[in-house]
């Protein structure tokens, strides 16, 4: 049977088809969602390539100055500060970000004393430290505190009144301290001793102070001294702080308006007595830097006279000897003469 070309050219079609179709491997389609797997390279691997920096506790903190900030902040701060520095703030249930408001002002303090004056100041607050190749990281964990308890009926204690807040303030003390051993009329032979005493006077007077404050029934405000940083933190009510603050103000005695003035005029006389000073010793200066380059001209005027002296009584002792020969020669001549044997000149045979 004889095929038409047309069925011919058809068969032929549908062969080479089947053909390719049977032969071509089958593609699976690429899934995007498993990337390349990356180098088997772990991290405490890379981490060990960074050697840690263990003094990030020691590092110096010029100036803290915190008034009602959020516990977050604060550490965002100091790591902008201290890039080394690395800390995470976790809160015990649903707890507010407000809790604790840090309140502190301190200067030149390391991060060690501060985070540890944290934990101190704070109850609530508990930093452990993890430590690791890439360096120490701070978990700051924020704890809830107890809370005031109602008596039965709702009506809370003091009378069934509410109770006063209570807070944690921190105080610098190191200006009250130099200002109270700078007022001693002798000047202290030992720096420390002098400063551990004025403290111990401080802390006496608030303590004084602060016993004649509320009530006999009203607690007593929780004090803690921090003497590296000459710090004071003070837990207690509103009150109590306010009359704190008051103690602390009249140590350094302000000054009057009349006082003031004559302190201004004083320290206008002493700016310009400096001045004069200054001038009077940029004056001198000049003048000695003149008149030592002239000792320097005449030195060497006096090295270049000495060198002529020098030159001249060597010619003139010269002269002398040549003086001295002609001298002798001509008394040889003379005495020649007087004995009548006047020499002869020589002859010579040729």
């Amino acid at each position: 049977m004889t095929l038409a070309p047309r069925s011919l050219i058809a068969l032929v079609l549908a062969v080479l088809v089947a053909s390719s179709a049977y032969a071509a491997p089958e593609k699976k389609p690429a899934n995007p969602e498993k990337p390349d797997k990356p180098n088997k390279t772990t991290a405490a691997e890379k981490s060990a390539d960074k050697p840690g920096d263990s003094s990030v506790a020691e590092t110096i903190i010029s100036e803290i100055n915190f008034q009602g900030v959020k516990l977050e902040e604060v550490i965002e701060y100091l790591q902008d500060g201290i890039p080394n520095f690395k800390a995470v703030v976790i809160r015990d249930g649903p707890m507010s970000e407000d809790v604790p408001l840090v309140r502190m002002r301190l200067k030149k303090v390391a991060l060690g004393q501060f985070m540890e004056l944290l934990t101190t100041a704070y109850p609530g607050i508990e930093i452990p430290e993890i430590p690791g190749v890439g360096g120490p990281i701070y978990l700051i964990k924020v704890h809830a505190t107890e809370a005031p308890q109602s008596q039965p009926g709702g009506a809370l204690g003091n009378g069934g009144a509410a109770p006063t807040t209570s807070g944690v303030r921190v105080y610098a003390l190191g200006q009250y301290i130099k200002y109270l051993v700078a007022a001693r009329p002798e000047a202290p032979k030992e720096i420390a001793v002098a400063n551990k005493e004025a403290l111990n006077q401080i802390l006496s007077l608030i303590k004084a102070t602060l016993a004649q404050v509320g009530d006999s029934g009203s607690p007593q405000p929780a004090i803690q001294v921090h003497e590296e940083t000459q710090t004071l933190i003070v837990k207690g009510t509103v009150e109590q702080q306010s009359v704190l603050e008051d103690v602390l103000g009249q140590l350094i005695p302000t000054q009057s308006d009349a006082e003031r003035r004559r302190q201004a005029e004083a320290d206008r006389v002493t700016s310009q007595l400096k001045d004069r000073e200054r001038d009077m010793a940029s004056t001198l200066s000049r003048e000695k830097a003149h008149y030592q380059e002239r000792l320097v001209d005449l030195e060497q005027m006096l090295d270049a006279t000495r060198k002529q002296l020098a030159e001249r009584d060597t010619m003139a002792a010269r002269n002398a000897a040549e003086l001295e020969r002609l001298r002798v020669r001509l008394e040889a001549m003379e005495r020649g003469k007087s004995g009548g044997n006047e020499p002869k000149p020589s002859t010579k045979s040729e």
